[in-house]
């Protein structure tokens, strides 16, 4: 920004019912801006920033402030007063890219630092020593005659005089602070100038923009060198014309490749692929006729190789070390298995939402590892039913179901009716006896064999139909 105003002070009455105070003070940082109130017969309060008020600065840095609640309630005068730091913290080294926002900064603080003491030269002027007892200053070259207490026959008592030195001595300690702050000032104003001279000087081979040339290979190769940038020698072209009145085309001397510039007129950039200026072989085109002494600048992009770069064409193959490049993404062994059901594979869920069928007989903490179902069976009295289950083992636990095969008792063919194997014995049916061991189910039927149970619709016992009805027997272990 600039510094158009050499306000440092401000004052606004506060009555309770303000909501803002415009100070027409500029400052560089809102906490640069000291507020304090001064009730009428009080001592005056310096406020907070943040809890008592806070501050909004225009795009040119002039500050309003905004009372918050905190703010004291107490009418008053309200004072306003900018406090630049005499350090600054902008040091640039030779090697640095120097942007205007830098300097600009510094400059501002420079010129608003002289402002303020400007401002404390004027107060220091503007002090007089009062006599405490008249209505004037102590004429200057007076003379007076001692009045053996200290004071004068006709003039200022002791007490009067005292307060005068008192009021010198004062006056000459702030003079002398002001003159040490003004020295402070054009010493880091100095040092500024200083490190700018020394970053221009830096780029050796520096071609002016009125000079109207462009660098030689070596002068570039050697301005790169001293940024730091000294691989991109072979990329970067410096590109700088004079336009003709009415010119348009441009011949570079070389084709970018890719065909990227990053081009200037006079000074503010263009914007390629047709809007300002396009690029086409070893021509640049504006898309404007340039004015008579315009000025076109700019750098021609070229490929290059960056050493240990990964490129796109690889895809990833050219990694270092792909272990380890796995391990920093926090990516674990699962991140190179396939997904299936085979040996060394990730177990997927399958479109269903379910499990695959997998061997589970590995699985711990189940009540139940193994499972069979038998074939229908058909009734037959005193008959042994010799039923293979595989296990190796004697199952846990059995369940028996009736399958209808004629419509019979209410239910329908194929429905199936969980029943009790064997029968208990105070009942009138009869099914029969059943022991396991860990290769078979044995069922031996009884002679009289009779089946009841309730119709399913009325609960009525009905007798089946033998031949209407089939059995078979589920195990688990």
């Amino acid at each position: 920004m600039t510094v158009t105003s050499i306000v440092v002070r401000a004052t606004a009455l506060w009555t309770g019912a303000e909501t803002e105070f415009p100070t027409g003070i500029q400052v560089l940082e809102r906490s640069q801006l000291v507020v304090s109130l001064t009730p009428a017969g009080g001592d005056s309060q310096q406020l907070t920033l943040g809890l008592h008020y806070s501050v909004v600065l225009s795009v040119g840095g002039v500050a309003t402030v905004v009372p918050l609640g905190a703010f004291p309630a107490m009418p008053g005068t309200v004072s306003f007063e900018r406090d630049t730091p005499m350090t600054q913290d902008y040091d640039p080294t030779a090697t640095d890219t120097y942007d205007a926002a830098g300097h600009a900064a510094a400059l501002d603080r420079s010129a608003m630092r002289v402002a303020e003491l400007s401002q404390l030269v004027e107060d220091i002027d503007a002090a007089s020593i009062v006599v405490a007892g008249g209505a004037s200053s102590v004429p200057e070259g007076a003379v007076y005659v001692s009045d053996g207490d200290g004071g004068a026959i006709a003039g200022p008592t002791a007490s009067e005089i005292d307060a005068a030195r008192t009021a010198a001595v004062n006056a000459a300690g702030t003079a002398s602070a002001a003159a040490g702050a003004a020295l402070g000032a054009v010493t880091g104003a100095t040092q500024a100038a200083d490190r700018a001279e020394a970053a221009a000087a830096s780029v050796e081979g520096y071609v002016s923009y009125e000079d109207e040339q462009d660098l030689s290979p070596g002068q570039r190769a050697q301005a790169l060198e001293n940024l730091g940038l000294g691989d991109l020698q072979n990329a970067l072209t410096p590109l700088a014309f004079t336009a003709a009145a009415g010119q348009t085309v441009f011949d570079l001397g070389m084709s970018p490749s890719p065909a990227h510039c990053i081009v200037s007129l006079n000074g503010a950039w263009l914007v390629g692929g047709g809007a300002d200026y396009t690029i086409a072989v070893s021509t640049l085109t504006l898309t404007t006729p340039a004015a008579a002494g315009d000025r076109i600048a700019g750098v021609a992009i070229g490929s290059f190789e960056v050493a240990g770069a990964l490129t796109s064409a690889a895809n990833l193959a050219d990694l270092g070390n792909v272990a380890v490049a796995r391990n920093n993404l926090g990516l674990g062994t699962a991140a190179v298995l396939d997904a299936g059901t085979g040996a060394n594979q990730v177990l997927k869920i399958g479109g269903d939402g379910k499990l695959p069928a997998v061997d589970g007989s590995r699985l711990t903490g189940l009540i139940f590892t193994k499972s069979f179902s038998s074939a229908e069976q058909a009734w037959t009295a005193a008959a042994l039913f010799t039923i293979p289950h595989g296990f190796g083992v004697a199952p846990k636990m059995l369940r028996w179901h009736l399958v209808c095969k004629t419509a019979e008792a209410g239910f329908a063919v194929g429905d199936s009716v969980d029943f009790v194997m064997p029968a208990p014995n105070a009942f009138t049916y009869y099914y029969g006896a059943v022991w396991c061991d860990a290769t078979n189910i044995n069922v031996r039927t009884t002679s009289n064999l009779q089946l009841q149970i309730p119709h399913k619709t009325t609960g009525v016992a009905t007798t089946l139909t033998l031949a209407g009805w089939r059995w078979t027997v589920e195990a688990y272990a």
